[in-house]
């Protein structure tokens, strides 16, 4: 799948990610949105706050730092679209992983369509269980939403965010497994 645009949103990394980026600049899907080096680098919540304010296709992902998107991740996200036009978040299963990439397990299995509530209760049943990572939405949705809420220490943000997208709609999930969840202690 090659109709993609890629926004990195960079402040104040001391880890390498300017060089390793700097060699992928020449594609024009790649965009680099980094905090000028005169200001203060930003906490996530104002590094994630500039997502409102880019030039965003129809459907945006959010992705970790270290999270990982599989080959086909886009092409099987865009046959789900395709499928469940209707829907206002889309999803595939995903794996977990370990800090060196070794597969930690595969997620518990989400059914291929979720209201509001049924993901709520999932949740809290620990039936289901949700990352920041893989989920799909309108980027218009995003917007519309304010982004991801600014609740104290991000506790649960990214939950309230899809619970808020899945009222537009439904929750439509793929079987397949399309990306994988770097698990850390503080996961």
């Amino acid at each position: 799948y090659s109709h993609w645009r890629l926004h990195i949103l960079e402040s104040g990394s001391t880890d390498g990610t300017l060089a390793l980026v700097e060699r992928y600049l020449s594609d024009p899907r790649i965009a680099l949105h980094s905090t000028p080096a005169d200001q203060p680098p930003l906490d996530i919540l104002g590094n994630w706050a500039r997502i409102l304010r880019l030039d965003l296709s129809d459907y945006l992902t959010i992705l970790g730092h270290d999270d990982l998107l599989d080959a086909d991740f886009l092409a099987e996200i865009a046959a789900l679209i395709a499928a469940e036009p209707n829907a206002s978040l889309w999803l595939t299963h995903f794996k977990l992983i370990d800090s060196d990439g070794a597969l930690i397990r595969p997620c518990k299995p989400f059914p291929p369509r979720l209201d509001a509530d049924e993901y709520l209760y999932g949740l809290h049943t620990r039936r289901l269980e949700s990352y920041a990572t893989g989920y799909v939405m309108r980027s218009s949705d995003y917007i519309r939403l304010g982004g991801i809420p600014p609740l104290r220490n991000l506790l649960y943000a990214d939950l309230l965010l899809w619970y808020r997208l899945i009222s537009l709609g439904y929750l439509a999930c793929s079987p397949r497994y399309a990306f994988s969840y770097r698990v850390h202690e503080q996961s």
